[in-house]
């Protein structure tokens, strides 16, 4: 009997610390998904460096709460901690368009490129034969 009482004892702390475990883990991904609905590229960082999951608030339902309290701060502070939308201004090295060659000029020549181009747009091909030293009739 009294070993039976000690086991059941036992079972009682295991199942007690798996629900604490469980628990916090509901709340550290209920956490993580407000934090990257605020922007935040590495949430895991974000809790560390907060002091981990005891130091931030939940509601009874295991809901973080105050989290922009705790964001906005960190944007001012580490804006490189979070993501960023490129500005209307943004044009990376090497990016849009390329120059178009001219499917006439002799250091690009491409036939199948001068048929699209004559059926598409004659007079822009024209002007581009004529660039190239070309004469062609449309």
């Amino acid at each position: 009997n009294e070993e039976l009482q000690k086991q059941v004892k036992e079972y009682k702390e295991k199942v007690t610390a798996l629900e604490v475990a469980s628990a916090n883990t509901v709340k550290e991904y209920a956490l993580k998904d407000k934090l990257k609905e605020a922007g935040v590229v590495d949430a895991d960082y974000i809790i560390y460096k907060q002091g981990g999951l005891d130091k931030f608030t939940f509601d009874k339902d295991g809901k973080p709460v105050g989290i922009d309290d705790i964001v906005k701060p960190l944007k001012e502070s580490s804006p490189h901690l979070f993501k960023t939308e490129p500005g209307a201004d943004y044009r990376p090295a090497g990016g849009g368009t390329p120059p178009a060659k001219n499917p006439f000029a002799k250091d690009s020549f491409n036939l199948t490129e001068q048929g699209k181009l004559l059926r598409e747009n004659p007079a822009q091909a024209q002007v581009l034969a004529a660039a190239a030293g070309v004469t062609i009739n449309v």
